[in-house]
């Protein structure tokens, strides 16, 4: 943005030495420097309040980010994670990849898709690792999706002949195995598409 702090009509030649020098000159700097002064603190909290800092994390509330250059980047993920209850979030909010060791059967919900209010298509992807725990049973993975969308699964025999239109199902039958998928959503998860990725030993 345009700075609005003026230095132009700060008269640096005044007072002029040995003369009587009118008390208007001084009053006509303070008042510009006054005025830029005030100017500069608007400017510096605007820059505080929304310019990216490297020293905390930054919200970016999906403004675009134009031809950057990235070098080393990395993607936030949440390992660790467990189903309680029969039920857990996986949250883009949180991180793109959800790491889970499963000892139970349960409902993960995929949530936090980025919002298109403003009319712009965006992409939102999330990662889930499921990995059946060595002392549990065969369980039963069911995926769904907030607002009740609609999972679009790939063709494969990974997923469980009981999906329905609004959930995916897999059933993980071997402890130690990270069973990955894959889901993405361009319509604030209206439609989900899912694909498994692969079984990882």
């Amino acid at each position: 943005m345009a700075s609005n702090i003026e230095f132009n009509p700060i008269n640096e030649n005044y007072p002029v030495a040995g003369q009587d020098n009118n008390s208007q000159g001084f009053r006509d700097n303070f008042s510009v420097i006054k005025n830029s002064f005030e100017d500069a603190k608007t400017e510096i909290e605007d820059l505080q309040d929304n310019g990216a800092r490297t020293d905390q994390d930054n919200e970016f509330s999906y403004n675009k980010i134009i031809k950057p250059t990235l070098v080393a980047p990395a993607i936030l993920a949440y390992p660790g994670k467990e189903i309680s209850a029969g039920l857990a979030e996986v949250s883009l909010d949180l991180g793109s990849y959800h790491q889970f060791d499963i000892t139970t059967s349960g409902t993960i919900d995929l949530a936090g898709w980025p919002n298109v209010n403003d009319g712009v298509d965006k992409i939102g992807r999330i990662v889930v690792e499921l990995t059946l725990d060595s002392g549990a049973s065969t369980s039963t993975i069911e995926f769904t999706s907030e607002n009740s969308g609609t999972i679009k699964r790939e063709t494969s025999s990974v997923w469980e002949s009981a999906s329905t239109a609004t959930s995916a199902k897999v059933e993980l039958d071997t402890p130690g195995v990270a069973r990955v998928f894959e889901f993405w959503s361009y319509d604030n998860g209206a439609s989900v598409y899912a694909k498994h990725i692969g079984d990882f030993e």
